[in-house]
């Protein structure tokens, strides 16, 4: 096999060659070039429905957000003034795994309806430029989703790509209490 995947052709004077063995060489050299193309399709269609299997599993492309916070002035006041705990999810444009936590996030919000507040802020555009440089360098936010619970204007705990709403209820627990509603199935 040669590096590029496709097959070895000993190498042969074509003056040496027959007219069948001359016709088998142009028959695969076409089929060498057939591939490329038809390869580039099929992973282009696994890429599409592995990103819809994605979504799917992260809940779809749900309706339920949790509330945005807009830009520092407003992250100011809604999180570190705000007189109960707050966990908040920093997020990026079009980004997939940022779904799924979100997903998870408005599971347990539901559970802990005012005595728990939930946010998500977008800290990087589609392009990973930041939104908020500040935010990002004050909190050391190399990666997202990133989910941060905060408690009189203090990160308590932090969450780095974890997809499981258990984890958030654990702390939660300890912190505030057991759900007041119960779980969603």
């Amino acid at each position: 096999m040669r590096p590029g995947g496709g097959r070895q052709v000993p190498c042969r004077d074509p003056n040496e060659m027959d007219l069948n063995e001359k016709e088998k060489m142009i028959s695969m050299a076409n089929d060498v070039t057939e591939v490329g193309p038809v390869s580039r399709r099929i992973s282009a269609l696994l890429a599409l429905v592995f990103g819809a299997t994605m979504i799917t599993c992260a809940g779809g492309c749900s309706s339920e957000e949790l509330p945005r916070i807009n830009n520092e002035a407003d992250f100011q006041k809604m999180v570190l003034e705000s007189k109960q705990p707050v966990m908040v999810e920093f997020s990026k444009d079009e980004c997939p795994t940022c779904v799924m936590c979100e997903s998870e996030l408005v599971k347990v919000s539901k559970e802990y309806v005012g005595r728990v507040t939930f946010y998500k802020f977008m800290l990087l555009n589609r392009f990973f430029q930041p939104y908020s440089q500040l935010i990002r360098d004050t909190y050391n936010l190399p990666w997202v989703p990133t989910a941060m619970l905060f408690v009189n204007g203090e990160e308590k705990k932090r969450w780095v790509m974890d997809y499981f709403a258990d984890d958030y209820r654990k702390t939660l627990i300890e912190l505030v209490g057991p759900p007041a509603q119960p779980k969603p199935q």
